[in-house]
């Protein structure tokens, strides 16, 4: 091919480091010019109302713009679905999810973690409650399960880590059971309209994460004072932050640096500031932010392996050669976790 001009061949030459960088680096080119335009969006799920959640991030992201020098904007959605089609879509860059909602943005939406919450307590971790009113006959889990044909059971998010993967595991899956076979009606919802729906009885039992039942507590002391606990799961993992892998290095670098310094003290730091930090963390009912990864997902998906694995055990119309098939593969891959998940024992 000849080239007949200067202008021609700058130009032929550009389109080739674009065309590189597009195959070396997945949507590079499209990250870098979105770093240079602005606004970075940040997913969140609202487990009280949009408004509620907005003002309680709104501090911490105006600081992050500042910090970062460019744009930053709450994206809201009202599930986990839609904080994760922002991420795959390219419209958000971060997000706030919970674990299993984290593992469905690692696996589906180009999403790696790299923060995750400790809570006022000192906890990094958080538990999932069954709640009932005060007043409700049901005294355990035993007493749901063995009257839940005649009962509603209000559940969270499909992708909410407590609000429906972990106590469907414990509670459910173990003992072959699926909730929505069992109960008279399932409801989904957030967990403060949940917590809610017990106390002015329009469910007779919730799923529900500790810290907005203590976030609820505060806030309308009424509403929990009028239901009660009934059962508490093993510790979860504190919920995780997340960014696009294809973000720019020195980009993710300046924000892990913002978060994992947000609300600790640190040299140059004003009192000032680290005052006016710590009230927006205690907002969020946020201690700190900590340095994580993606392994902080292997306790989820175990939970998420067993009960398919509980599931192909149930289904009574696969053959015995695909059953079997279909186990010996679930078993790989908790084996296969395991050994991630303990590395000094390889």
């Amino acid at each position: 091919m000849t080239i007949r001009s200067g202008t021609t061949a700058r130009c032929l030459a550009s389109a080739w480091v674009v065309l590189a960088l597009s195959v070396a680096w997945p949507h590079g080119a499209a990250a870098m010019e979105r770093e240079a335009a602005g606004p970075l969006r940040f997913a969140l799920i609202s487990p009280q109302s949009r408004q509620e959640t907005e003002e309680k991030w709104t501090p911490v992201l105006t600081a992050l713009g500042r910090y970062l020098g460019m744009t930053v904007e709450a994206d809201v959605a009202t599930d986990y679905a839609g904080a994760i089609w922002s991420l795959r879509s390219g419209r958000a860059q971060l997000a706030w999810l919970g674990n299993k909602g984290a593992m469905e943005a690692v696996d589906n939406a180009g999403a790696e973690v790299f923060a995750q919450q400790t809570y006022p307590s000192g906890l990094g971790g958080y538990y999932s409650y069954v709640i009932v009113a005060k007043e409700s006959p049901l005294a355990d889990v035993d007493d749901l399960i063995s009257t839940a044909a005649g009962l509603t059971l209000a559940q969270g998010d499909p992708n909410s880590t407590s609000g429906t993967v972990v106590p469907n595991y414990y509670l459910f899956s173990r003992r072959h059971l699926e909730p929505r076979k069992i109960f008279k009606r399932v409801t989904q919802a957030n967990h403060e309209d949940n917590i809610v729906a017990v106390a002015e009885g329009r469910a007779d039992a919730a799923t529900v994460a500790s810290v907005h039942y203590d976030q609820v507590g505060r806030k309308r002391p009424e509403v929990v004072a009028a239901t009660r606990i009934i059962w508490r799961s093993p510790l979860i993992p504190g919920d995780p932050l997340v960014w696009r892998k294809d973000l720019p290095p020195d980009l993710k670098a300046r924000i892990a640096g913002f978060f994992l310094n947000y609300g600790v003290a640190g040299h140059g730091k004003k009192s000032a500031v680290l005052a006016e930090e710590r009230a927006a963390l205690e907002r969020l009912d946020v201690r700190s932010f900590v340095a994580s990864d993606n392994r902080q997902l292997m306790s989820v998906r175990l939970l998420e392996l067993a009960k398919t694995r509980t599931q192909i055990e149930m289904d009574k119309s696969a053959s015995p050669a695909d059953q079997s098939r279909r186990l010996k593969e679930i078993d790989r891959k908790i084996a296969e976790i395991d050994r991630l998940s303990n590395p000094a024992a390889n």
